[in-house]
């Protein structure tokens, strides 16, 4: 038998164990010099391994608390296309109108406001070397319903720096609702104010702009 340790992390010991039949000669000097070699190799690939996975799982989480806001969070790669996004900016997009996905980009139904939307991410994509790196545009995109038109405002994010030393910028798309802003949730009224359950109600309601009898 021969033992490789890949990992001592406190008081775990990660090992790989070799072995040969009985019938078969030991493990030479040379064979043990080459064994060590790899077992480094597999060592590094088991804590890149190992990080991945729990960057994967940081990812998880955070998207799990994003997705219980009130604001639409948008993510475009470098391409413009839509890598990622929670669930309030999925039930937008759901909507289709004003703010769809059109084969994987973000589209306008009014054709000033889409080229406006478009210019933004295009001047994002390849900024000019004077531009501050954490520049944002607002944009409001108006509503045919009547609504108050839904804000956006984009945010360049750069994403380490990707091969032969280029910037990889990513776009933060975050999407407000005017008419659906400042509601609170009925348990955080109980808690915080001691209201009944009913209260709370009643409260989240008048948040919303219905009049007494409506709500009656």
């Amino acid at each position: 038998h021969m033992f490789g340790v890949i990992e001592r992390k406190g008081k775990t010991v990660v090992c790989l164990v070799l072995a040969r039949r009985e019938d078969k000669p030991p493990f030479t000097d040379e064979e043990a010099a080459r064994l060590g070699v790899m077992f480094r190799a597999v060592g590094s690939a088991w804590r890149m391994e190992r990080s991945a996975r729990a960057r994967v799982a940081h990812t998880g989480a955070a998207w799990n608390v994003l997705n219980r806001l009130t604001l639409g969070i948008i993510l475009l790669d470098h391409a413009g296309q839509i890598a990622a996004l929670n669930l309030k900016a999925l039930e937008v997009l759901k909507r289709g109108d004003p703010l769809t996905a059109y084969n994987g980009s973000l589209s306008l139904s009014l054709p000033r406001e889409n080229l406006q939307l478009q210019a933004i991410i295009e001047e994002f994509q390849s900024p000019s070397p004077e531009q501050p790196a954490e520049s944002s545009k607002a944009l409001a995109v108006s509503r045919p319903d009547g609504k108050a038109p839904l804000h956006l405002i984009l945010t360049r994010v750069t994403n380490g720096t990707a091969a032969h030393g280029d910037r990889r910028n990513l776009i933060a798309v975050f999407l407000s609702d005017p008419e659906q802003l400042g509601t609170p949730r009925e348990e955080w009224l109980q808690d915080l104010y001691g209201l009944t359950r009913v209260e709370s109600r009643l409260a989240v309601l008048m948040c919303q702009g219905l009049t007494p009898d409506e709500i009656a």
